[in-house]
């Protein structure tokens, strides 16, 4: 398959569809899932905007998508959107052949793709799962059932660094838990932002630009450049171990 420079439509093998904007010549790209279907949520979220248009301004290819309604309980739509954000993630993986694959959700999408990742690693079937570079949760739901067991679960499994990025005001992720979460067996930076809450509001430019800024010196090499400095690029293998940061912005 040939991608061409802007926007592709897509159609995932679970009938979800989304959309790739392409970055000519980009090795790195982002899947970034979106807020609850059933409240609002879609690709077309502010936050998830803001994500994708710093992600595009540093020449990185994202791909965002609408998550299925459908299910008759809670349970069953929370399934569908996990299987969800595994076929966008192949997809993207097979199709644009990223060096570095990332994996970013907001709010429920955070959950979603908690989710994604504890399913396959019990099914022990897919790909991407050790190609993922670096995971970014943002506000996510510690409120939700089970979300923060299966956030341990993953944790312990990953060999890729992640970034928890929430308000310090956040009903729904408690800071109380947030702070107390610890790394499994990856590197885990914390950032939480005084005075924003769930929905980021005024908060939001910063928190994606702070969000691709840690991504860039820990997960996504730089650009080479002309000029006759060297410098030594990150190295992905050096940001994983035991360690866990947090950092108050």
């Amino acid at each position: 398959m040939t991608l061409q420079e802007g926007s592709d439509r897509v159609s995932l093998t679970t009938g979800a569809r989304g959309r790739m904007h392409i970055v000519p010549r980009a090795t790195t790209a982002a899947v970034v899932c979106h807020p609850h279907p059933h409240m609002g949520g879609d690709m077309h979220d502010t936050r998830v905007e803001a994500l994708c248009h710093v992600a595009h301004a540093r020449s990185i290819t994202t791909f965002r998508f609408n998550f299925r309604k459908e299910g008759a309980t809670e349970e069953e739509v929370y399934s569908n959107n996990v299987q969800d954000v595994q076929a966008a993630l192949a997809y993207v993986d097979n199709a644009a052949a990223p060096k570095q694959l990332l994996l970013i959700g907001y709010s429920y999408g955070a959950a979603a793709a908690v989710g994604a990742l504890a399913s396959a690693f019990s099914a022990d079937s897919s790909r991407w799962t050790h190609r993922l570079s670096a995971l970014v949760l943002v506000s996510p739901p510690l409120v939700m059932n089970e979300l923060e067991g299966r956030m341990a679960a993953v944790f312990k499994e990953l060999n890729c660094p992640v970034m928890l990025a929430v308000g310090d005001s956040d009903i729904y992720c408690p800071f109380e838990a947030f702070a107390r979460f610890g790394a499994g067996s990856c590197v885990l930076h914390k950032m939480a932002v005084p005075g924003a809450d769930h929905f980021w509001g005024s908060h939001t430019s910063e928190m994606a630009r702070k969000v691709w800024e840690w991504l860039q010196t820990c997960a996504v090499p730089v650009p080479a450049t002309t000029s006759t400095t060297t410098h030594a690029a990150p190295s992905l293998v050096s940001c994983c171990g035991e360690e866990d940061t947090l950092c108050m912005v």
